[in-house]
């Protein structure tokens, strides 16, 4: 899918597959102080915390009227979308046939669900897209939400499954659980997490990262050596910025050039999507890394600045998350 770099004026910076208008329709034009990236799918967060969607519509993820929220922060999945609301509980849209929170975490509202969920088991994303028919078959009326109680600072989209970081440092998950991607570990020490297709990746306070989920391809190794400011996760890699020099360590499926074990910094910023890494640096500009499909290999090696890291919406947060 495209990517949406944020120009430091909060215009939209798109580029990548545009098969659905995900990286160019006149929707992203801002001015915007975050971006998501989702399969198919573009989230822009507005400085009054609205969310505005394009791109692919099948499940409901990118709606054509604006969401109100207002949010702190937003992400996108394959088929649903997030956002973080300004008391900690999250707001969901899509398909969650995978991914409705469980009563333990804060679900607002729900745009769009999917109910009568079958048991979960390995899905691949062909699997998922053959589901498209029969999952709207199954939308029905919103349930009634649960009440806060587990207020969060950070969330993250994977492919099925979505990750959060609680207010204490904890990290939740809910979602498909077919490789254990939504088993995370314990402690109330992490500062970010990052959502990948069938794995997950969490960040703690002293830089280590800790892995679960499916390591077919070693992107959830049980030991990342190294410490690190941020991570991020892709389809079947993942990549982390170290803390020291601000170099980039990648790790697991490197099919299209995604995952290179090391790239110099120094870096700022990094994200993966799908088969492709992003890194930004100090002045503005994006290096970029692998491909978008494994059919396309146009994904620009370098894309000039000024561009910027995201931003907060509206509202204080009291833990503000490492990667977007």
């Amino acid at each position: 899918s495209g990517w949406r770099p944020r120009r430091r004026d909060g215009s939209c910076l798109n580029f990548g597959t545009d098969d659905y208008g995900q990286a160019r329709s006149a929707r992203a034009r801002g001015p915007f102080v975050a971006l998501a990236a989702g399969w198919g799918h573009s989230l822009g967060l507005k400085a009054d915390g609205s969310c505005v969607c394009w791109g692919r519509n099948d499940f409901g993820q990118a709606p054509p009227e604006i969401v109100p929220g207002p949010f702190l922060q937003v992400a996108a999945g394959y088929g649903h979308s997030l956002g973080l609301r300004l008391d900690g509980s999250v707001q969901v849209w899509g398909s969650d046939r995978f991914c409705v929170p469980t009563p333990e975490i804060a679900a607002t509202s729900v745009l769009r669900v999917v109910t009568n969920v079958a048991k979960s088991r390995r899905r691949s994303v062909s699997r998922m897209m053959a589901l498209k028919r029969e999952a709207l078959a199954d939308a029905d009326s919103p349930p009634t939400s649960p009440r806060c109680r587990r207020p969060l600072t950070q969330v993250s989209c994977g492919g099925c499954h979505s990750l959060g970081l609680t207010t204490s440092g904890s990290v939740v998950a809910w979602g498909d659980n077919s490789f254990g991607q939504t088993r995370p570990p314990p402690g109330n020490d992490f500062v970010a997490v990052a959502a990948g297709s069938g794995h997950s990746l969490a960040l703690r306070a002293n830089g280590q990262v800790m892995c679960w989920g499916n390591d077919e391809n070693g992107q959830a190794p049980p030991h990342v050596k190294g410490s690190f400011s941020a991570i991020a996760a892709g389809y079947r890699h993942s990549v982390g910025l170290r803390s020291g020099d601000q170099s980039i360590v990648c790790f697991g499926l490197d099919s299209h050039g995604q995952a290179p074990p090391e790239v110099p910094g120094p870096f700022v910023a990094i994200d993966a999507c799908g088969n492709c890494t992003v890194a930004l640096r100090a002045e503005g500009s994006v290096v970029c890394w692998g491909s978008y499909y494994p059919w396309t290999t146009d994904l620009p090696k370098r894309v000039s600045g000024p561009l910027a890291m995201p931003a907060k919406a509206v509202g204080p947060s009291s833990r503000r998350p490492s990667v977007s």
